[in-house]
């Protein structure tokens, strides 16, 4: 289980980064406080409803299944040619 929290804590603060949202941006988006997000990337929060982990990969663009590190790719396209 700490394994996976880790992921999903780096998968969501450097998705975060990459996408150039602010915790707080996030944060608000998600409807939860910064506070949340921010221990959520620390990896200090591992009680999060899987509700709040979709809206967290809705609001970023990616899968649930890359946040929680089970795809590669952020929307489970690998292989796929961005032409098609």
């Amino acid at each position: 289980m700490e394994r996976s929290a880790s992921v999903l804590a780096r998968n969501i603060l450097l998705t975060r980064r990459d996408r150039q949202f602010t915790q707080e941006r996030l944060a608000q988006a998600v409807g939860v406080s910064p506070v949340t997000i921010c221990r959520l990337e620390k990896g200090d929060l591992q009680d999060l409803k899987g509700a709040t982990v979709a809206r967290i990969a809705d609001e970023l663009g990616v899968s649930m299944d890359y946040l929680y590190g089970r795809e590669a790719t952020p929307n489970g396209l690998s292989g796929l040619s961005d032409h098609v």
